[in-house]
């Protein structure tokens, strides 16, 4: 669980490992959000145009988004799949998908805004997309990025986490037991 000031670069580091693990392993993501407004190409294009894609893939890569997924195209080859996207409020949608070779999960802006609209059992929503990725992996990294505008999420209690107890750039390690 990471949260810090807003613009700091928390998407960037971990879409940035993100990628770096795929270079080196060949394993994929999943980049959640809570809204199917905010994986639209324009918003996913923004995402990726401050990342050094051709430092990490070479000079002639490009990264595009299409149907759900960033693709990884190079002169001479076949687009490779990097990543997919997934919406919290539409989980109901990606029962059926297999995210093949997913090891990194990364669900974007995890705290809520005050007076933001909320997901209706959002903390079971994020079970199910959770059960849905990691049915194929057993070593999934799981990252919940926020601003820290706001103390509020679902992912607190369930998790044990007491945000008023952390203190700012102090690092608490909770492990969970994989069920």
């Amino acid at each position: 669980v990471i949260w810090g000031q807003r613009s700091n670069g928390k998407s960037y580091s971990y879409i940035k490992y993100a990628l770096e693990n795929y270079k080196n392993s060949g394993r994929t993501f999943v980049y959640i959000r809570r809204w199917a407004e905010d994986i639209v190409v324009k918003n996913m294009e923004k995402l990726m145009s401050p990342l050094p894609i051709t430092k990490i893939f070479g000079e002639d890569a490009t990264v595009k988004f299409l149907r759900g997924a960033f693709w990884l195209h190079r002169e001479g080859a076949d687009p490779e799949c990097l990543g997919w996207t997934i919406a919290l409020n539409q989980v109901a949608h990606t029962k059926s998908q297999t995210f093949i070779n997913a090891q990194v999960v990364i669900l974007d802006e995890f705290l809520s805004l005050a007076g933001e609209r909320v997901i209706r059992d959002e903390f079971s929503q994020w079970e199910q997309t959770l059960s849905t990725i990691l049915r194929t992996t057993q070593d999934a990294k799981i990252f919940l990025l926020g601003n820290s505008v706001s103390k509020y999420s679902p992912y607190f209690t369930p998790y044990g986490i007491d945000p008023n107890s952390i203190k700012q750039e102090e690092i608490k390690v909770i492990e969970l037991p994989n069920e």
